[in-house]
């Protein structure tokens, strides 16, 4: 996951790519950045939107993944075979 975060990290520190710092201005003249990280391995997955003062929206969206986990992942997977038993 380090080495995804990293790769984005490239491109929104970039002015050629339209993220980070090269993200396209609001009506208002705003920047306002999503992000999203999944692992594919886990399910575990985090995401951020409207995001204004941040320099790196996918920094934030790892810690979103890494610190809210509200069910662990075996959990999710039955749930999508109707046999997920949460308290």
């Amino acid at each position: 996951m380090d080495a995804v975060e990293k790769a984005v990290l490239v491109l929104e520190n970039s002015h050629l790519f339209n993220a980070g710092k090269g993200a396209v201005f609001t009506a208002d003249e705003t920047h306002e950045m999503d992000a999203s990280i999944m692992d594919g391995k886990t399910l575990n997955a985090g995401a951020v939107s409207l995001i204004k003062g941040i320099k790196n929206p996918i920094s934030l969206a790892k810690d979103v993944m890494e610190k809210s986990n509200i069910y662990d992942s075996k959990c999710f997977r039955s749930c999508f075979s109707s046999t997920c038993s949460r308290d």
